[in-house]
């Protein structure tokens, strides 16, 4: 089992996941050990005590004391479903925002290119994209709680970036501090694994890198500190951009495509404001508090049940821990579950989302082979053949082929129709082969 870079714990299925059973880290059964080693314990020290003489005089059935014990099952099984419902929201809607603000960014960087390639335009182009990527760590910055932009990181070599942000020595070995200095021992693992001060610690060696290679500017830092929603300033931002450059220089398609950059980014919007909704309206007190006193209510009652129809000392101890143990493990991890940015190291991995989506941005720089400028057949000669032969197929006739100088068209029928094509920057070859850009289309 080990740390995935930057992200959730990973580990092998081999022989049945028997390994998992060595795993501590991330572990909710071992912040179980101590409600149910209290359990145990008084259980012991009650029939050592013979704090009850005769057991069974007070207790002739536990069938009075199981009814208790199915509706503490049935409270955890509820709250189990619903605390995965709440990780899966968060997962699914968290996934969807980045979908989205991807195409946007895709849509938006390519109309940009079909405009012109200029350095006005390349600057443009370079905005743009920083703008989607501090978008985006915004978004996972309020995700999980955490309202310092100085966690946010624009050093291109810096460790957060490259995803190392733990020491290699604590990788799957035990459950740690959460983002502490030095290797932590089991019992402050177990008792305080998402302290206040070990959670800002945590954001703040997990900066989330933000592309462009420098910090914020200070009128930049300033509106975004005083902004309460982060996100929708910056978005304010980018739409200002391609409205400035719409009015300024127009984009190369026409204008109901181009409407789609705000339609991409409006639904991308909607994925943001779903998995924030997940933080910040935790899950019900009134079933949370509810199950916490039934656990401790069992916790403490058991040992008298346990003592009442159990006499080994042996069978004292582990009937009064088992079913306590597992009781508390399964509300542990429903208690992680419910808050999907926060326990780490279990959470959803923002800064591993954040890079995901900056490579996703960076990969828009790199061209077509041919450098996109050839047309579908030259880079798909088989394609071209297979339109010449239906020409011939439908009795329209060879097409002619052009005289090589740019904006020559020639006609035809495909099926029936007239198509035209029309030779920019070569000669089209009879076989439908060209060596320029061809743009073929129903007229």
């Amino acid at each position: 089992v080990e740390w995935a870079r930057g992200g959730m714990i990973t580990y092998r299925k081999r022989f049945g996941g028997l390994f998992l059973l060595l795993q501590g880290s991330g572990s909710s059964a071992l912040r179980a050990v101590v409600p149910a080693a209290i359990s145990a314990a008084l259980a012991l020290w009650m029939n050592e005590v013979q704090y009850i003489s005769k057991p069974r005089n007070y207790m002739e059935h536990p069938y009075p004391y199981q009814i208790f014990a199915f509706l503490l099952g049935f409270g955890l099984v509820f709250r189990t479903n619903m605390a995965y419902a709440r990780y899966q929201q968060a997962i699914q809607h968290a996934s969807f925002m980045t979908s989205k603000w991807g195409d946007a960014a895709l849509q938006t960087h390519n109309f940009i290119v079909a405009t012109a390639t200029t350095p006005s335009s390349d600057l443009l182009k370079a905005e743009v994209l920083r703008l989607f990527s501090l978008m985006h760590a915004l978004a996972h910055l309020k995700f999980r709680g955490d309202y310092h932009l100085d966690h946010l990181s624009f050093d291109a070599d810096s460790e957060s970036i490259k995803g190392h942000t733990f020491p290699s020595t604590w990788e799957g070995k035990t459950i740690r501090v959460v983002g502490s200095d030095e290797a932590p021992g089991p019992l402050t693992s177990v008792a305080c694994p998402n302290r206040s001060s070990d959670v800002k610690r945590y954001f703040a060696r997990n900066t989330l890198p933000v592309l462009g290679g420098h910090a914020l500017s200070s009128a930049e830092k300033q509106v975004l500190e005083e902004a309460e929603d982060k996100v929708f300033v910056v978005m304010r931002w980018l739409v200002e951009c391609l409205v400035q450059h719409g009015h300024a220089k127009g984009f190369g398609v026409e204008p109901p495509i181009v409407s789609r950059i705000y339609q991409v980014l409006s639904d991308g919007m909607v994925g943001y404001n779903q998995a924030r909704k997940l933080t910040e309206i935790p899950f019900p007190f009134p079933y949370a508090q509810l199950v916490l006193m039934f656990l401790v209510v069992y916790a403490l009652s058991l040992p008298f049940v346990v003592v009442a129809w159990v006499e080994t000392r042996a069978a004292i101890a582990c009937f009064s821990f088992f079913p306590v143990w597992a009781y508390f493990s399964v509300n542990e991890v429903n208690r992680q579950l419910e808050e999907p940015f926060l326990h780490a190291p279990n959470d959803l991995p923002c800064p591993a989302f954040q890079r995901d989506f900056n490579k996703r941005l960076s990969s828009l720089s790199f061209r077509r082979p041919d450098g996109g400028d050839a047309s579908f057949f030259s880079c798909n000669p088989r394609s071209g053949m297979f339109f010449s032969s239906l020409h011939a197929r439908n009795g329209a006739g060879a097409i002619s082929p052009s005289e090589g100088q740019n904006g020559k068209t020639t006609q035809g029928h495909v099926g029936g129709g007239l198509f035209a094509t029309t030779t920019v920057g070569g000669a089209a070859d009879v076989d439908g082969s060209s060596v320029g850009m061809e743009m073929m289309g129903r007229v």
